[in-house]
């Protein structure tokens, strides 16, 4: 079964590459192998296509913390729009 993919509110459109998500991340201060909340949420949201495979699988290193999303500055909901894209690529990949 294969959904359509659908961003999170406040599209990816509205993030301004600040950087404060990068600062804020968990994840990418202990790994290199992670770029980042704006990196693989709001920036790659804009090459996702349905049913298409996704141009970077890195997503799934997101720990869907939320932080990037509460620091911000124009609302993007960065987390979230990167736990849609996580669901769509187990989904892609056969996983649940």
């Amino acid at each position: 079964m294969t959904s359509q993919f659908v961003s999170a509110p406040n599209s990816a459109d509205h993030c301004i590459k600040c950087n404060l998500c990068l600062a804020a991340c968990p994840v990418a201060a202990v790994t290199d192998r992670f770029p980042g909340p704006k990196a693989v949420g709001p920036q790659l949201q804009r090459f996702r296509q349905p049913n298409l495979p996704f141009p970077d699988q890195r997503v799934d290193l997101c720990s869907g913390c939320g932080v990037c999303s509460q620091v911000c500055p124009h609302g993007v909901q960065i987390a979230e729009m990167n736990t849609i894209a996580k669901a769509h690529l187990a989904e892609q990949k056969g996983q649940s």
